[in-house]
């Protein structure tokens, strides 16, 4: 059995958004934090790492892949998990967004490019 606690602090945005009969953003991703810590021990790029794309999401749709070090959103640097709640639910539903993301590759990892179509979440 898994137990999770969030707080009211970690809804409130949501809460808003539906209260005022706004859609909520969704892409479709469960990421974490890349740490100064996290980047040392595995040898990641700092940002956002994409732990599961959803099936059947915008992201998945997209290209996005489990791995992908998220480092910007629509132009705006993303590095961390505060930065990319807070991008996410500023972005419209059916608006085309640029994702770029450091994806391992043979040697190193690449800078990549994928536009996602903001969803909703359900």
């Amino acid at each position: 059995n898994t137990l999770t606690a969030i707080s009211i602090s970690e809804v409130k945005k949501l809460i808003e958004m539906l209260s005022n009969g706004k859609d909520i953003p969704y892409l479709g991703l469960r990421v974490v934090t890349v740490t100064d810590k996290i980047a040392a021990d595995y040898e990641l790029p700092k940002g956002i790492f994409v732990k599961e794309v959803l099936l059947d999401s915008p992201a998945f749709e997209a290209g996005l892949q489990n791995g992908d070090v998220i480092v910007e959103i629509g132009g705006e640097e993303i590095s961390t998990i505060d930065a990319y709640e807070e991008k996410v639910l500023a972005l419209q539903p059916g608006s085309m967004i640029p994702v770029i993301v450091n994806r391992q590759g043979m040697i190193e990892y690449l800078r990549l490019e994928c536009c996602v179509t903001v969803g909703i979440l359900q």
